[in-house]
Formats: structure tokens, sequence, C-alpha cells
């Protein structure tokens, strides 16, 4: 009687833990699965904030360097390229 009673209660504790066993996966995946989710959406948020840095950064550079380099290369095409014996010598003198 008592080995039937051991070995029934046995049994209840192996179905128990059977029952948790199963519960914690089923409340471990849908949670990993909106981590996963939840992180990937951070991802693209920080993906869109490190771009809006650059775009905030590189559009005043460009909007500085454009001219400057219209203008270096309108320098050089006056002066340099013609033939400016002053541009020139300081160009000369520039390079050594």
């Amino acid at each position: 009687m008592v080995r039937a009673a051991t070995a029934l209660l046995g049994v209840i504790l192996a179905l128990l833990g059977a029952v948790v066993g199963l519960a914690v996966i089923a409340l471990t995946v849908p949670l990993t699965l909106v981590g996963a989710v939840g992180g990937g959406i951070g991802l693209v948020v920080l993906l869109i904030a490190v771009l809006g840095v650059v775009f905030v950064v590189m559009v005043p550079i460009g909007l500085l360097v454009v001219p400057l380099a219209t203008l270096a290369a309108v320098v050089w095409a006056l002066f340099v390229r013609r033939g400016s014996p002053r541009w020139r010598k300081r160009i000369k003198v520039h390079w050594r």
C-alpha cells in the first residue's frame, strides 16, 4: 500500500513538474520573442538616431565646404591656370 502511494505520488510530482516545465517554456518563448522584437526596434531607433546625428553634422559641413571648394576652383581657374606670376610664385612657395 505504501509503495503504491509512493509510486502514485511520484507520478503526480512528475506530471506536476512536466506541467510547470511546459508553463515555463510557454511563458519564456513569448517573452523571448517580445525581447527580440523590442531589441530589433531598439536597434532601428538607434540607427535612425545615429543617421540623424550624422545628417545634422554633415549638412552644415557640406554647406561650408561646397562654397569654399567652389571659390577655390574659381580662384584656381582665374588666376593660377592663367599664369599670374604672383599666384604662381605663391603656389610654388606653398608646395616647397
